[in-house]
């Protein structure tokens, strides 16, 4: 599962590392709000939780995304 992780997350990040303020995944949006990392569902326009680091806040859309399209750990998440 890590390594699955592990490669979800490096899609993600870079994806999102040439976005300024708030970055962008699929339906999901990553931004810092008060020392917070928020995750917000844009098609929703909910929050789905906040976390510490960054990479707490991948982890989830990761996670989300990976249950939302069946994906595999090769395929693109974005």
């Amino acid at each position: 599962m890590s390594v699955r992780k592990n490669n979800l997350n490096t899609a993600i990040s870079s994806n999102l590392s040439s976005m300024s303020n708030a970055e962008k995944c699929g339906d999901y949006e990553i931004y810092l709000e008060n020392d917070w990392w928020v995750v917000k569902n844009t098609r929703k326009n909910k929050i789905i939780g906040k976390f510490i680091s960054k990479d707490a806040a991948l982890d989830k859309v990761a996670v989300f995304l990976q249950d939302e399209e069946g994906r595999v750990e090769t395929e693109s998440v974005c």
